[in-house]
């Protein structure tokens, strides 16, 4: 995958996550049922506006598990922003990653 999620110290903890990270099965449970040893300071989350569109089994759910841990990053106090996308996973993944990275370092 061109972008995985990433973890990033700085004198405040940041943890990117690139779109890839709600397409793993379980993704949506683990983040759920497992406390994070150190809350992120932002979190970004990105999607395509055609992903949810897809028969593709995983892309399809893709949209609907990043909107609900968005409620639940920011139920945590956690800044996350959250953009959709023109395009399907696979379009523009270095201009998205970027203005993933761009958001946070802001």
């Amino acid at each position: 995958m061109p972008c995985m999620p990433c973890i990033r110290r700085m004198s405040l903890p940041v943890w990117p996550a690139c779109r890839a990270l709600c397409g793993f099965r379980g993704i949506k449970n683990f983040c759920k049922e497992n406390a994070m040893k150190i809350l992120p300071e932002k979190l970004y989350l990105s999607i395509g506006d055609k992903e949810s569109k897809t028969r593709h089994p995983i892309l399809k759910t893709m949209q609907e598990n990043t909107e609900d841990l968005l409620k639940h990053f920011k139920s945590m106090g956690i800044e996350t922003t959250y953009e959709v996308n023109p395009g399907n996973h696979f379009q523009d993944v270095n201009l998205r990653c970027a203005k993933g990275i761009l958001e946070l370092l802001q």
